[in-house]
């Protein structure tokens, strides 16, 4: 299905012009990456060190880009609608989608890659179980991750954006 065609931008047609339908292909594709990682993390019968520090990092890469394509989704729709001059919708999406507590959230993640990439592993840890260790998302799979993984090693290498590279994961 091509994007531009779903009904949504028949009645948002800045949204195809400021790029939404791209965006929302990349926060997809952000999203599946996340989730082909947790799966894999969850599959695991028994997590090694190495395992640990491949899955943990790279699930929270994936996912905070998932989370900055969100950002740039959100920027869109609010930028449409101040642009259409709807300033109710544009301070109600303002005030429902909290760019700021979501930009936030994201730089949080993204310091905790930033320390892994120079082989500290202490925040990935933190983030990891403040964030999948309470009985959701690939719970038990993060759990061993975040009891095996230690605080330093090799640094992490991120991987490149998951629109890139998607379907080599898969």
């Amino acid at each position: 299905m091509v994007l531009e065609k779903d009904p949504i931008y028949l009645h948002n047609p800045m949204w195809v012009e400021l790029g939404h339908p791209d965006i929302i292909r990349k926060l997809d594709i952000a999203n599946d990456a996340a989730e082909v990682v947790g799966e894999a993390a969850s599959d695991l019968l028994e997590i090694t060190e190495g395992d640990a520090l491949t899955f943990g990092p790279m699930f929270i890469a994936y996912y905070s880009e998932a989370i900055l394509h969100n950002e740039d989704r959100i920027s869109i729709e609010i930028e449409a609608a101040a642009i259409m001059g709807d300033h109710q919708a544009k301070e109600r999406k303002e005030r429902g989608y909290n760019p700021k507590w979501l930009h936030n959230e994201r730089m949080k993640f993204e310091r905790a890659l930033f320390d892994a990439a120079k082989g500290d592993y202490r925040a990935i840890k933190i983030v990891l179980f403040e964030q999948w260790c309470d009985g959701g998302y690939h719970t038990e799979a993060f759990m061993r991750i975040v009891e095996i993984m230690p605080d330093n090693a090799a640094p992490f290498i991120p991987p490149r954006p998951a629109w890139m590279d998607f379907d080599d994961l898969q």
